[in-house]
Order: C-alpha cells, then sequence, then structure tokens
C-alpha cells in the first residue's frame, strides 16, 4: 500500500469507527471536573516517567534504584502509570479507537511509518524525557512491528480493551511489590524490580501517554490548533502505537 493509500485506509478506519462517536463523547467528557482528570492524568504519568528517565539513565546497577528512591516514591510512581492506563482505557474506548485497533490491528502496524505521526508526537516524546525525539519514534515503530505477531495474536485471546483492563489489574497487584523499607529487609534483595523492569513500566507509560494525548485532540478535549490530519488519520496511527506500546511493556513485565 502507498503513502497515500495508507492515509486513506486511516481515515476510513476514523470514520466508520470514530467520528460519529465525538459529539456523544465530548458531552460526556467536555466539562470541568473529565478536563481535570485529563491534566491531573497527564500530569501523574510525567511526574512517573521522570522518576522512570533518572532510572534509565543515572542508575547503573538495580542497587542504585533502592539506594536513590524509597520504596514509598516508588509505589507512587507505578500508581501514577496505573491511574494513566485505566483513563486512557476508558476515553479510547468510549471514543471508538480501542474497537477500531482490535478490528485492524495488524493493517494499521503493517504499513506504520514516522511520516504518518502528527507532529504533537515528536512534542510528547519531548515532553517525556526523549533525548532524541526523532530517533525515539523510529525505534518504537521498529519494535511494534517486531513484536506485531504477538500483539496480533493476543487479540484471539482476549479483546484489547480486556487487555487494557487487565494491565491496571497488573499494575495494582505490582505496586505491592515496593514495601516499606523494612519490610525489604526481611526479604530477598533478588525479588525487588530492577532497570529492565522499569524499562517495561516507561514503555507503558509513554504508551498511555500517546494515547491520552492523541484520543483528546482528536475528539477535542485538548483546546489547541490542530491540523486535519492530526484528528483524523495521525490520531489513528499514534493512538494504535501508544495502545502497543502498553501492551508490550506489560508483556515485557511478565518476563522480566
Amino acid at each position: 500500500m502507498n503513502e497515500q493509500g495508507y492515509k486513506d485506509f486511516l481515515t476510513y478506519l476514523f470514520n466508520e469507527y470514530i467520528d460519529r462517536r465525538i459529539p456523544r463523547v465530548m458531552r460526556r467528557f467536555y466539562h470541568p471536573e473529565w478536563i481535570h482528570d485529563l491534566r491531573w492524568n497527564r500530569q501523574r504519568l510525567r511526574g512517573s516517567m521522570d522518576v522512570i528517565n533518572f532510572i534509565k539513565y543515572h542508575c547503573d546497577s538495580d542497587d542504585d534504584i533502592y539506594k536513590t528512591f524509597r520504596m514509598e516514591g516508588l509505589k507512587a510512581t507505578v500508581e501514577g502509570v496505573k491511574y494513566g492506563v485505566r483513563w486512557n482505557n476508558q476515553i479510547a474506548s468510549e471514543a471508538g479507537f480501542l474497537s477500531a485497533i482490535e478490528d485492524h490491528f495488524a493493517e494499521i502496524l503493517e504499513g506504520m511509518a514516522p511520516e504518518y505521526f502528527p507532529p504533537e508526537e515528536l512534542e510528547i516524546l519531548q515532553e517525556f524525557g526523549s533525548r532524541n525525539p526523532q530517533i525515539e519514534l523510529v525505534g518504537i515503530i521498529y519494535l511494534l512491528k517486531a513484536r506485531k505477531t504477538y500483539l496480533v495474536s493476543s487479540t484471539k485471546e482476549a479483546s484489547v480493551s480486556k487487555q487494557l483492563d487487565q494491565v491496571v489489574e497488573r499494575l495494582s497487584k505490582e505496586q505491592e511489590r515496593f514495601k516499606e523499607e523494612t519490610e525489604v529487609q526481611n526479604r530477598e534483595i533478588s525479588k525487588r524490580p530492577g532497570r529492565r523492569w522499569f524499562k517495561a513500566l516507561g514503555q507503558i507509560c509513554q504508551g498511555a501517554a500517546f494515547s491520552i494525548a492523541n484520543v483528546s485532540l482528536a475528539i477535542g478535549l485538548l483546546p489547541f490548533p490542530v491540523s486535519p490530519e492530526t484528528t483524523t488519520w495521525g490520531a489513528m496511527v499514534s493512538t494504535t502505537s501508544g495502545v502497543g506500546m502498553i501492551l508490550t511493556g506489560v508483556g515485557d513485565l511478565r518476563n522480566e
């Protein structure tokens, strides 16, 4: 499929699954309480990503993590990601994005390339601590395509919506791994999550941020001037990448 054909396909999906739902979603979400929730969840995701990036760039070993951060703070980091994913699940589901992704995951991933992402995507990456957003976006796309078989096959076992709900459940359980320091002393140190674990958590965090931002822009929850492609095919490919990152990250948590 050529470039224009892929854009037309994404626009078709947007029109089929999302466009007709926007007025209903706007009536429900566009009021002060929901706008506050949107901002609060994005702020918590940014705070969690700040911790994860510090671990990524400054903690050379697993022990460094626990020399630098208190267990209570690490638990709050996981909690911030959990609430961000949960809020994303609700809005992306009601807007129709999750249904479109579930029905056409393979086709969207197959044609995914950096040029199809709206410029806001690089801004989101930079906002969440990326040192080289252009290169990181290429890396994200490569990873999602490499995991395409896993991502698509997972939808045969459980719907995308169900899997994302399971991510929230999984993160709730993961929070319990971060007990108070006195309790940790009575457990084997090897059971504490390490750098690889936080890398997977970072994928989930970034994915939730991607999805929330693009769904919000597409349905008009964020009062920013955006291009038509950002609210149609750009939103479609970006939200799919966000959902893919969440599912890839939770898969890596299981294997850590």
